[in-house]
Parts: C-alpha cells; structure tokens; sequence
C-alpha cells in the first residue's frame, strides 16, 4: 500500500502489521482496531435494527455486507 502521509502509514502499521487492538466492545469484550470496527460490530452483531432486508426470504440483516454475503 502507498500513503501520501506518513501518519496514515504509521496508523496502518500499528493496526495492521502490529496487530494493536484497543477498542472493546462492551458486550462480548471482542477487541478492535478502532472505533469504525467496534460500531460495525455493533451494528451487525449486537443491534436489534435489522435496515438490510434480503427480498427473497425476508431475513433482516444489520448491515448491507451481511446481506450481500446472505
């Protein structure tokens, strides 16, 4: 990957190559890298609001990802 600043390089190696999670969910004490991953988590594991509907079965699903993947 290229970055055009060197924060954002620094960010992805901390993350990614160093495997540095520090963000916890407070329901099942799963670790992310950052706040983005913790709220997707939580949006598709722990949220009741289902906004993704497949429209064959009518299964609702949490984000649009996991309908796709449906």
């Amino acid at each position: 990957a290229s970055f055009t600043l060197k924060s954002n390089m620094d960010r992805h190696e901390k993350t990614v190559h160093f495997n540095c999670k520090k963000m916890q969910c407070p329901n099942c004490a799963k670790l992310f890298r950052d706040k983005t991953d913790l709220n997707r988590h939580l949006m598709s594991v722990h949220s009741s609001e289902r906004t993704f509907v497949c429209l064959f079965c009518g299964k609702g699903f949490g984000t649009q990802k996991n309908l796709i993947n449906h």
